[in-house]
């Protein structure tokens, strides 16, 4: 299954890669995504990738840019291409400072949504996409295809994407993430508990106790890091 916002578009090979990922013979999992190009409202180029796909926090400060990364630009037009490396990478470990990319990045197990995706639309209108690869990453692991197969329309009336590309690290919304991703990590420890029959059956007890723990450990590190937070606060107001 893969879902296309109206405002974004894929480019000619974002399916067949998907589907090479997926029947790769190394590791069946849920989910894979893809880099995406940044653009605006007249598709023109803001971004050659979206900065948290695939990131995390722990990655070195100093690192090379890799040539393939870096693009041709057509003299004439501007148009801007890029070799295609048809580089993937498996994480079959999950951790809360883990990023993929947005739900038009994704291509998912029809059967998988099926068994997870049972909270109601008021309770999730919005991070279908977070939902569903952070439940990939704990029960069966996600691959990350290297190439921008699609792009990303930052055009100032998205529901999310309120930023805009000032460069570095940037948020393309101006909503507290952390707090938006431990509602829907509660979310999903919530489903994890109500489906624990089914999902018990089609993972394994192994993998389910893992999942379970890894939700608890990232939650109570938040709880605690609140708790610290708010005693700092009360203590820099007192007389």
């Amino acid at each position: 299954m893969c879902f296309l916002d109206s405002d974004d578009y894929w480019y000619p090979e974002f399916v067949a890669q998907h589907l090479a990922a997926h029947l790769n013979a190394d590791y069946p999992v849920a989910v894979t995504f893809c880099d995406s190009h940044i653009v605006d409202a007249r598709g023109r180029m803001l971004a050659g990738t979206a900065w948290w796909f695939d990131s995390n926090d722990g990655r070195p400060a100093c690192r090379l840019v890799d040539p393939a990364l870096i693009p041709d630009i057509e003299p004439g037009s501007g148009a801007l291409t890029y070799p295609g490396r048809r580089g993937m990478t498996l994480r079959t470990e999950w951790s809360p400072d883990s990023a993929t990319n947005t739900m038009a990045s994704m291509m998912l197990r029809r059967n998988f949504v099926d068994l997870v995706l049972v909270p109601s639309d008021s309770r999730l209108p919005l991070y279908v996409d977070y939902y569903l690869s952070t439940f990939a990453a704990l029960l069966t692991g996600v691959i990350a295809v290297h190439d921008a197969l699609y792009a990303y329309r930052m055009h100032g009336g998205n529901l999310h994407s309120t930023g805009q590309v000032f460069g570095g690290t940037y948020n393309s919304s101006l909503a507290d993430w952390r707090a938006i991703r431990d509602d829907i990590l509660r979310l999903i420890r919530e489903t994890l508990h109500g489906q624990a029959g089914p999902i018990r059956q089609a993972f394994g007890d192994r993998q389910y106790t893992l999942a379970e723990a890894a939700l608890k450990k990232a939650l109570d590190q938040r709880a605690r890091t609140r708790v610290r937070r708010d005693r700092l606060r009360r203590f820099l107001r007192w007389p």
